[in-house]
Formats: structure tokens, sequence, C-alpha cells
């Protein structure tokens, strides 16, 4: 299948449709959705093909802009640990993430690790 710019992929995440552009998502080809147009494209499947995920929607949004735009932000209203299993389930690395948002998803992740280490120690008290 040759692509071109018109070709779509449809992600339906919570009951929210997001229109990707084809070529977009088939260039970060180690990311789920990535793996999922190769396979389309690889199966010659129609050039608007339709997935559907049971995931946050509101986390998605800034899922779909990276793919839209190239840059990936953390949105100040979810917290970086659910944000780092979204990055997980879509795998995309953390290292796509910008650097404002990087350094705040490091220092979030060192936070979590440090209370739950505290916490182990006071269970074992």
């Amino acid at each position: 299948m040759n692509l071109n710019s018109n070709d779509k992929l449809i992600v339906e995440v919570s009951g929210t449709k997001y229109v990707f552009n084809f070529q977009k998502v088939h260039s970060k080809p180690t990311t789920k959705l990535g793996r999922i147009a190769e396979k389309i494209n690889q199966n010659g499947n129609d050039l608007e093909t339709e997935v559907t995920f049971d995931r946050p929607a509101i986390v998605f949004e800034a899922i779909h802009s990276y793919y839209q735009t190239g840059i990936l932000h953390i949105p100040t209203n979810i917290c970086p640990i659910a944000f780092k299993q979204e990055l997980e389930f879509w795998e995309i690395e953390p290292c796509e993430l910008t650097g404002c948002c990087l350094c705040k998803y490091i220092s979030a992740l060192d936070e979590f690790e440090t209370t739950k280490k505290n916490k182990s120690k006071n269970n074992k008290i």
C-alpha cells in the first residue's frame, strides 16, 4: 500500500474518536500506533481504518497532539505517574517528552519512589 497525505487512522478512545494522519503515525514505528499502522500498511487495509481502545481519553489528548506535532507534553491536570502508565501502554519513550515536562516527569518519579521506600520502611517497624 502506498501511503499518501489523505490516508487516515481513526482511533477511538473511551468513546471519543481521534483522526490521525496515517503517514505521521507510520513514521513512529516503535510506538503502539506506529506498529498498528505498519500492520495495516502490510495488510493493505482500507485507507481509513478505525481501532478502539478503552483508555483514559483525557490523557490521550496529549498522545494525539504528539502524533500531530511531534511535541509531547504532560497535561497540567494529569498525575505524572498516571501519564507514565499511558506512555508505557502506547509504547512511547519518556525521552520524547519536551524538556520542561521531562524534568517534571523525572522529579515526580523520584518523589514517588522515595515515598514508596519510606512507606515500606515504616511498615517494617
